[in-house]
């Protein structure tokens, strides 16, 4: 009988969980990151992007070129 009365605990706590929602903070604006300016290598072995972000210590965004095979 304990036993049921555990299982309903649970699920209770994992539905009403589930309702909570997380807002999105305007702190959160610093940790987006997007991809721009794609370039494929003239080999079309490797393709090029800028990954953007937003340093929050000088108040800019920054970009970094990465490279996939």
């Amino acid at each position: 009988m304990y036993r049921i009365y555990f299982l309903v605990f649970l699920v209770f706590q994992f539905v009403s969980s589930q309702n909570e929602k997380i807002l999105f903070q305007p702190i959160d604006v610093i940790e987006l990151e997007c991809a721009s300016n794609p370039q494929i290598s003239p080999d079309v072995l490797h393709i090029v992007y800028r990954r953007n972000s937003f340093d929050i210590m000088t108040d800019k965004s920054k970009g970094n070129l990465w490279i996939l095979n």
